[in-house]
């Protein structure tokens, strides 16, 4: 995620939250910080050093993406969630259940993600891909727009040449892992490189959801 050898004292506070943030922001990993001996004996007066801020351009964008998604909800007819363990792995189990309550999608699992919904959800139609049923696989054969969230999209669910979901849906993917999203063969109409909890609390709370569905439980 991270890796930096430090050769000016006064950019050790910059090195320290960067690499704390990119430890513990989107997908976690290690990180690594480099600090020679000479560095370590240098004296800095805490007060005049730089610290890291994020990207702001880069939260900008994923608004913007966050605003397709929703303008892609108003097109299509016939919406579909496909849902897995970066649900789970995001923490956001809660918030995600209370997205579906809120959009009233249909909504289909990936293997690792079953348990997620429980099957008492009146959204929740159980296992999609090729070990799955067969109301999922009907569903995934006839949406107009498919928003997949914290799933890889294996062949094992979406048949080995991406051939098991309609062709002209419009796919939206939510994947921290951007080689996820790039793979050959599979063509992504919009791919949003984020966490799940990022995405689904920047949806809930956009202006324009919560006005389309301010009525839904």
């Amino acid at each position: 995620n991270y890796a930096v050898q430090v050769s000016d004292p006064q950019k050790i506070r910059f090195h320290m939250e960067s690499a704390l943030y990119k430890a513990t922001k989107g997908r976690p990993g290690p990180v690594w910080i480099d600090i020679p001996f000479d560095i370590q004996s240098a004296v800095v007066s805490p007060d005049k050093l730089v610290g890291f801020t994020p990207d702001i351009s880069v939260v900008n964008s994923k608004r913007d993406k966050v605003g397709l998604v929703i303008d892609a909800l108003h097109n299509s007819t016939k919406p579909l969630i496909i849902f897995g363990q970066g649900i789970r792995n995001a923490g956001a189990i809660q918030e995600f259940k209370k997205m579906v309550g809120k959009l009233q999608i249909p909504s289909i699992a990936a293997r690792m993600g079953l348990d997620i919904l429980p099957y008492s959800n009146p959204y929740f139609f159980g296992l999609g891909g090729m070990r799955g049923q067969k109301l999922p696989a009907k569903m995934i054969k006839e949406c107009d727009c498919i928003i997949a969230i914290g799933t890889s999209f294996t062949h094992a669910f979406a048949g080995q040449n991406y051939d098991q979901f309609n062709p002209s849906a419009k796919l939206i993917m939510v994947n921290i892992d951007l080689s996820e999203m790039t793979k050959p063969g599979l063509n992504i109409d919009l791919a949003i490189e984020m966490d799940a909890s990022e995405f689904i609390s920047m949806l809930l709370n956009d202006a324009s959801f919560q006005t389309t569905y301010s009525n839904h439980s």
